[in-house]
């Protein structure tokens, strides 16, 4: 899992969540790149990335 701090930069972060969007990303690396488009970042919020399973 990776977490994106509002200054942009990246680290390891440990699984919580108070919401969450789906992103379709070859990579982990490829969808923390495109989550730093998000525009939470711009208020001081922290995204947490992480890879997980197809359920359907």
């Amino acid at each position: 899992m990776k977490k994106i701090a509002g200054s942009g930069s990246v680290s390891d972060a440990k699984p919580t969540a108070s919401g969450y969007s789906i992103l379709q990303a070859d990579s982990l690396d490829l969808a923390t790149k495109l989550a730093k488009d998000c525009p939470v970042l711009q208020g001081g919020a922290d995204i947490t990335v992480f890879e997980t399973f197809e359920v359907m």
